[in-house]
C-alpha cells in the first residue's frame, strides 16, 4: 500500500467541497475533548482519564477511521490520513479552548 504524496499538495485534495466536509472531525474532537475534560474536572478525579481526556479526540477519530477501513471497506489511504489531521486538529483546539 503506497502513499502518494504528491496528492497532498493538489488543489483537488483540498478543495473548499472537500474541506467543507471536515468540520465534523473538527468539532467531534473540540466537543468530546470538553466533555470528557469537563467530567474529569467535575465527577470522575482520576489521573489516568485526565491524560486520556487530553488525546480522546484524536484516539476517538482513529476509531472511526480503522471502523471506516475495516468494516465499510473505504481503503483510500489519503483520505484517512486527510481525515485524522482534522481530528488531531480539533484535538488541539479543544485542549486550547479549554486551557484558555
Amino acid at each position: 500500500m503506497n502513499v502518494d504524496w504528491k496528492k497532498f499538495f493538489t488543489k483537488d485534495f483540498w478543495s473548499n467541497k472537500e474541506i467543507s466536509y471536515q468540520y465534523v472531525h473538527t468539532g467531534n474532537s473540540i466537543i468530546i475533548v470538553l466533555v470528557l475534560l469537563s467530567l474529569n474536572q467535575y465527577f470522575i478525579k482520576d489521573f489516568g482519564f485526565k491524560i486520556f481526556s487530553y488525546v480522546s479526540g484524536f484516539f476517538v477519530g482513529i476509531s472511526v477511521e480503522l471502523y471506516q477501513w475495516y468494516l465499510k471497506d473505504n481503503k483510500k489511504l489519503e483520505d484517512t490520513i486527510r481525515d485524522l489531521f482534522f481530528w488531531l486538529l480539533g484535538n488541539i483546539l479543544g485542549l486550547i479552548i479549554w486551557f484558555k
